[in-house]
């Protein structure tokens, strides 16, 4: 049998180019993706402004607290050839828990809160006036009635007692010291020690706290009538 042998002195390699370059400035313009908007008034409203011209499939969230369409979301859509903004889903109203030390002194407390912390941060922007604004907020508050230095040293008395709170909600503020809008809390406390009611004096406790955003109309319009 007769044998083949192949030999060569030269090896060739042949792979890809070791650069390549993509021109994405070639060819139209693509659509661009959904705008999530929001603003204070209705996004049908003559007024309402956008930070970008509305396209179909964009949303909006109204933001204003006293509206009945509070957290709507409208999609802006097209019906019969008219485009316009349709309501879509609404989201849950704002709710914020905490708990916090506040301290009586003769039967009065007082507290602020960050209306940041609530996540209301267009409401800066948005707020025309800042009277009647306390009647924006559903403020829920228990007390955890006892000396609150006992946690830390359970040789103070921990002087836990029934107790019976009421709450008042101010007008946010613009607070100077640190140009932020806060919504101040007064809290009256009594407590029931030695078989009579008393103030709670000189005493720090833990107040827990349930705040709602709610539509304010319901007890500005009392005061309307009243006038």
């Amino acid at each position: 049998m007769a044998e083949v042998l192949l030999s060569s002195e030269e090896l060739t390699v042949l792979g890809g180019p070791s650069v390549i370059k993509v021109d994405t400035n070639i060819g139209p313009a693509g659509n661009r993706g959904v705008f999530v908007m929001f603003g204070p008034l209705s996004p049908n409203s003559p007024g309402a402004t956008f930070v970008a011209v509305p396209q179909i499939f964009d949303l909006y969230v109204l933001t204003d607290p006293s509206s009945d369409d509070y957290l709507q979301i409208f999609q802006y859509l097209s019906q019969d050839g008219i485009e316009q903004w349709f309501p879509s889903i609404k989201l849950t109203p704002n709710f914020y828990g905490t708990n916090r030390v506040i301290t009586f002194i003769q039967g009065e407390a007082y507290l602020e809160i960050n209306i940041f912390e609530l996540g209301l941060v267009e409401l800066r922007n948005e707020i025309l006036s800042l009277e009647n604004t306390g009647s924006f907020f559903s403020i829920q508050a228990t007390l955890g009635n006892y000396n609150v230095a006992n946690l830390i040293n359970p040789a103070v008395p921990a002087n836990h007692y029934p107790s019976a709170v009421s709450v008042r909600v101010n007008d946010i503020f613009l607070d100077p010291s640190d140009e932020e809008l806060k919504i101040p809390i007064t809290f009256k406390g009594a407590e029931f020690s030695e078989g009579v009611w008393q103030d709670i004096d000189d005493k720090s406790v833990v107040v827990n706290l349930s705040i709602l955003v709610i539509n304010p109309n319901d007890v500005l319009n009392h005061f309307v009538g009243e006038s």
